[in-house]
């Protein structure tokens, strides 16, 4: 069975397409419906309607497409221009210390961050505070409390999300940036307006954006999760109307709201805030990596008609200074600190329009993602080569095997074993010492779910280093209380992971 979005205006490949923004959106799911269903094949074919003497005949344009149609292995996008067949590629990049900048960050210069008391958005504003002496606008959908009141809200509210939001912006304060909060929804035009006019007024100016409001991708899970009896992972089919509006709000009409009450006054830079999800879209991400994807197309749209350049900047997961993060998550994602460093070296690529940011080899993750999943065997073939389909057990590795004792750790070091194609993993091997990565986490989380017939958070995959921790984690969420309330509750911040 084979499914092709056959459309046009997607891609900018001549530079005189109309391109439509929206219509990139359909990448998203035809990325995530082969993973979740693999019986079905899907790519997206962008054409344009032949014009001219020197265009292909019609019949010769239909030709090409039928061949795209019937494809064995098709790629997720192709264009045909003029006769020509065109696929996406990415292109390394060295974007070195010394590197010469054509934007530098201004000794008190005025920065507006949108989403600038989320995870990603505080972290870049404490390093604007630090190095800059920054003035701040941050703009976060939910308001503060009144200035005069944050001493009796703190005295009275134990380590709620307000409170903490309260201690950021003090520590702000205290780096040396002048900081002025303001509540607006970035896909409100009158609020947005109102709210650049008000920085205007308090600054003069504005020398920079960074546009990270939204959800993440991880966190858009958990709070689906915390309001309706969803698993972890919603494939495409259980998608109801409404489901992506998290994403699709902040990240599609509050691009169209940021241009428009941006207009065209001088910036350094206006780096947008997407997600590795746009090419390494997993089961479940349908509706997180279309808004990505639509992020990325609205640049290139917006740089071709305006003067001022903007940055998709495609990020793979953060993690944050949160207690019990442990080692495994801080060497499979992006730091505060190294996400910092990428932040100053974005600030010479603004030419580039579009960056990918990938802890490890994006070809390879790519290459892991398409890579066609065996046939299963009969249990004769089985029993006579165990090994056949997995590499060996890496001779690397500072743990000596140990078997698995318990039903929860032999599941888990199966599931582990069959995710990472690697033989004989015992209870205290490592995550990350096995080539564990975001997305990998994502795989393993959904597999758990169908193995034992329970919702397990990506978190207990992330924070746990070994099987044996991973079992144990399940273990005591199943006994004390549910694991959907276990891992959101009101401290933690919905953004803290990013796929």
């Amino acid at each position: 069975m084979g499914n092709k979005v056959v459309t046009s205006g997607m891609h900018d490949i001549t530079g005189q397409e109309q391109l439509r923004p929206e219509r990139a959106t359909l990448l998203g799911p035809c990325q995530v419906i082969p993973r979740e269903h693999q019986g079905i094949k899907c790519c997206s074919i962008d054409v344009a309607a032949p014009i001219g003497a020197a265009a292909p005949p019609a019949m010769a344009l239909a030709r090409l497409v039928v061949d795209e149609l019937v494809a064995d292995v098709p790629e997720p996008a192709v264009a045909y221009r003029g006769g020509r067949r065109w696929s996406p590629f990415l292109e390394p990049v060295l974007l070195g210390e010394d590197a010469p900048r054509r934007v530098r960050l201004r000794d008190g210069g005025v920065y507006l961050i949108t989403g600038g008391l989320g995870a990603i958005g505080t972290v870049l504003a404490r390093h604007l505070a630090a190095n800059a002496r920054a003035k701040l606008v941050l703009i976060n959908r939910t308001a503060l409390p009144p200035r005069a009141g944050w001493d009796e809200w703190l005295s009275s509210h134990d380590h709620d999300a307000t409170s903490g939001r309260i201690h950021s912006v003090r520590a702000l304060e205290a780096a040396g940036a002048e900081v002025l909060v303001m509540a607006a929804d970035v896909a409100d035009r009158q609020q947005m307006t109102a709210a650049v006019a008000e920085a205007t007024a308090r600054f003069g100016r504005i020398d920079g954006v960074i546009a990270a409001a939204g959800v993440a991708g991880a966190g858009a899970i958990q709070q689906k999760k915390r309001h309706a009896s969803a698993s972890v992972l919603s494939a495409i089919d259980e998608i109801a109307p409404g489901d992506g509006d998290d994403q699709f709000r902040p990240k599609m009409r509050g691009l169209f709201v940021l241009e428009e009450v941006l207009g065209d006054r001088p910036l350094d830079f206006c780096l947008i805030v997407s997600s590795l999800s746009a090419v390494l879209a997993g089961p479940g991400y349908a509706t997180y990596a279309a808004a990505n994807i639509f992020m990325d197309a609205f640049v290139r749209h917006h740089n071709r008609e305006r003067a001022v350049r903007w940055l998709s900047a495609n990020f793979d997961a953060w993690s944050f200074s949160n207690p019990g993060s442990g080692a495994v998550l801080s060497q499979v994602t992006i730091t505060e600190e190294e996400g910092t460093a990428v932040f100053e070296r974005l600030l010479g690529a603004t030419a580039l329009g579009q960056v990918f940011v990938s802890t490890a080899n994006l070809y390879a993750r790519i290459a892991a993602r398409d890579e066609k999943p065996k046939e299963p065997e009969t249990p004769e073939a089985v029993e006579d080569k165990p090994a056949q389909n997995f590499y060996a057990r890496p001779a690397t590795l500072e743990s000596a095997f140990e078997t698995p004792r318990t039903p929860l750790e032999q599941t888990g070091a199966e599931i582990w074993q069959s995710a990472r194609g690697i033989d004989r993993i015992g209870r205290r091997d490592n995550f990350c010492e096995l080539g564990g990565h975001s997305l990998l986490a994502v795989q393993v989380a959904s597999r758990l779910e169908e193995a034992l017939e329970v919702e397990i958070p990506m978190r207990h995959v992330f924070d746990a280093a070994t099987v044996a921790d991973l079992a144990d984690r399940i273990q005591i969420a199943l006994v004390a209380f549910p694991i959907s309330e276990a891992l959101v509750g009101d401290g933690v911040d919905v953004e803290e992971l990013e796929i």
